[in-house]
């Protein structure tokens, strides 16, 4: 049976995503540091795992920015367009994942 793990941070970053205060940078920014960042890749499904480290690597690089995220020029770093299409990579991770799961377990 596969690894929950990595089903259940990528939930909660996908909640953080759609409820965290701030602009969708740093919405993005705090779930990776709060969820995906802590997900190996070997709990990822095999299948899966090209794409989320490729989506690893492109929220990384919005998250080494200062612990305080309220004085982060962020926008200078991603623009809104862009911040968009990678907040839809995450939540469609999410649901490939569980997708995955789903049909490992026979639901």
């Amino acid at each position: 049976m596969q690894d929950i793990y990595a089903l259940e941070e990528f939930q909660l970053a996908v909640i953080d995503l759609a409820t965290g205060i701030g602009i969708i940078q740093i919405r993005l920014a705090k779930s990776y540091v709060d969820h995906i960042i802590h997900v190996d890749v070997d709990r990822i499904p095999e299948n899966l795992r090209a794409d989320f480290v490729e989506l690893k690597k492109r929220l990384g690089a919005i998250s080494f920015l200062s612990q305080d995220w309220n004085n982060v020029p962020i926008v200078n770093i991603m623009n809104d367009d862009a911040a968009q299409t990678l907040a839809k990579w995450l939540v469609e991770m999410c649901f490939r994942i569980n997708r995955e799961y789903q049909e490992e377990s026979g639901l």
